[in-house]
């Protein structure tokens, strides 16, 4: 096992031209692709030597040959040089084949999606059934999630070595474009890795061009691999699979929803908050999360005044003038840079307290919150960089709390109905209803 968790998940050795700004040369490279996204290669001919006061000092373009087709990148990164050689590394790189692929089929590989029971059945080589596959339909598109064969040993082993690694394959079918396929991609990643607490991305996409073969390989930021708590479970609930019900029904959706609530940021932050080690990035993360939603959400939409609805306008008219006139009588040496910061910032005294502001995206969504709270350790965060006089258990719990808020505010921005688990609720199960108080209890 741990040989195979070595080897690597794609190799390409082939013969090219290496070609920077000023300095071009032709070397024989081997090129690997790890199951954690990683991308790295060695030169294996030493042409490059000749140019080892320089090679360090630029990016490259990489045009060369491989067995059966030719390999494409750029922004390729010397690292280092030893008795081996000079290593790089690449932010991603294409590989064109001469093997025929049907058009319209996209084909990626998952890092870190992780389900035990899907929608489907499918069968092994030794005529074993399993469900191993789930399957939406959406936007006139057929989507396939595909467990590896070997699924079970991929799980085992990342846990153990605490890595990332490929768990499945994605396959999109539809008349589609191939930016569009990669938006899709991205927006199921999202939704998996918001609904199964991972982070999942996908690290490589195969797609047809004049109905040959193109291999595309990316390296994303990737946490290691983890089986812990999900948000959904994919064991079946009185006829329904919660995971199976949600992304049926957010997929069809999902383009227009993140437009508008801006989701893959926000689940990027949430899924950064549960890998952070320490509680005050965990909070800032939460935080940011939740104000993106609430921004968005309220896009449009009265958010109250303190004031007036024309307080704006106001001090863009005579109250702004007799109000710095005022000011600059008492301090008449403020320079003109400074008054127009000081006129610019009259308009936030018309802002809402953000307590007021989670107040009513918590009331959007029929949630129940401790929103003071919340926004009081905000402010500690923003502008003290501490928790205040929270200490680690009350604080703790009151992020359990914002967790629990803002996942709940998601699936039902998602249309979700369905019943769902959190830590913040002792893992118990229970629906996702009109109204929910999801206070922690002191």
């Amino acid at each position: 096992m741990e040989a195979n968790r070595k080897a690597p998940l794609a190799r390409y050795k082939g013969y090219g031209t290496f070609s920077s700004a000023d300095v071009e040369f032709q070397d024989a490279f081997d090129i690997q692709i790890q199951a954690n996204g990683e991308i790295s290669g060695n030169l294996t001919s030493g042409n490059a030597t000749v140019h080892l006061n320089s090679v360090f000092d630029h990016e490259w373009k990489i045009n060369g040959e491989i067995e059966d087709g030719i390999l494409v990148a750029e922004h390729a990164s010397f690292t280092r040089f030893n008795r081996n050689g000079f290593s790089f590394i690449l932010p991603s790189f294409t590989v064109r084949q001469s093997h025929s692929w049907p058009e319209g089929t996209y084909e990626y590989q998952l890092a870190n999606c992780v389900f035990s029971i899907g929608s489907h059945v499918t069968t092994n080589s030794k005529g074993g059934a399993a469900w191993n596959a789930i399957e939406v339909e959406a936007y006139g598109c057929q989507f396939r999630i595909q467990k590896v064969t070997d699924y079970d040993a991929v799980i085992e082993d990342s846990r153990a070595s605490e890595s990332a690694a490929i768990t499945a394959t994605l396959q999109i079918k539809g008349a589609i474009s191939v930016q569009e396929a990669d938006q899709f991609a991205s927006l199921m990643c999202a939704l998996l890795a918001f609904s199964t607490k991972n982070s999942t991305k996908y690290i490589s996409r195969r797609s047809a061009d004049g109905g040959k073969l193109v291999t595309e390989y990316f390296r994303p930021l990737l946490y290691p691999s983890r089986t812990g708590w999900s948000l959904l479970s994919d064991f079946p609930r009185k006829g329904q699979v919660p995971l199976h019900e949600f992304l049926t029904g957010a997929l069809q959706q999902i383009r227009e929803l993140d437009e508008k609530l801006d989701f893959s940021t926000i689940v990027s932050w949430l899924i950064d908050a549960e890998f952070s080690a320490s509680l005050q990035p965990k909070f800032l993360l939460m935080f940011a999360a939740i104000e993106r939603l609430r921004s968005r959400m309220s896009k449009g939409q009265p958010t109250g005044h303190l004031i007036a609805d024309n307080f704006i306008q106001a001090i863009d008219g005579s109250l702004g003038d007799d109000l710095m006139n005022r000011i600059m009588a008492d301090f008449p040496d403020m320079s003109s840079e400074n008054q127009s910061v000081l006129r610019k910032n009259l308009k936030t005294l018309d802002r809402p307290p953000i307590a007021a502001s989670l107040d009513l995206l918590c009331q959007n969504f029929g949630v129940i919150a401790s929103t003071k709270k919340m926004a009081h350790l905000r402010s500690r965060l923003m502008h003290a960089g501490t928790l205040g006089e929270f200490s680690f258990q009350p604080a703790l719990s009151l992020y359990k709390e914002l967790s629990h808020v803002l996942d709940v505010c998601l699936l039902k921005a998602l249309g979700y109905s369905g019943s769902y688990t959190h830590w913040a609720n002792e893992w118990e199960e229970r629906p996702v209803t009109e109204t929910l108080d999801l206070r922690q209890s002191e």
